[in-house]
């Protein structure tokens, strides 16, 4: 199995863009007996996480002087709308019991 990663981004309205990174860390054959669909379940175990590729020069200048947060504020968040989001979609072949398999991951 390979571990593949997906990478996406995010623009916000005020012009920052994210990236949005998953990895496919494992995949293994569910012990399930019952699979109403037939085939095989896969239990997934992932790994995502979010990074800044740019900011706005407006959110530079509002957090230029502001100390590294070390733990979640209550207060002064604001919520910026999404304007336009890219999957981050990560893709890998198991083989299975009943065969190879191709699964995706997307976030």
């Amino acid at each position: 199995m390979s571990r593949d990663v997906g990478i996406g981004e995010i623009l916000l309205s005020d012009g920052s863009r994210l990236l949005l990174k998953i990895l496919i860390i494992n995949v293994r054959e569910s012990p399930l007996d019952f699979m109403p669909f037939g085939g095989v379940n896969f239990n997934v175990d992932v790994v995502g996480g979010i990074s800044i590729k740019e900011l706005s020069n407006e959110v530079k200048g509002l957090i230029r002087d502001k100390p590294t947060m070390l733990v979640y504020p209550i207060d002064g968040w604001e919520i910026i709308p999404i304007k336009s989001h890219e999957n981050a979609m990560a893709y890998t072949v198991v083989d299975s019991s009943n065969g190879k398999f191709s699964v995706k991951v997307s976030a």
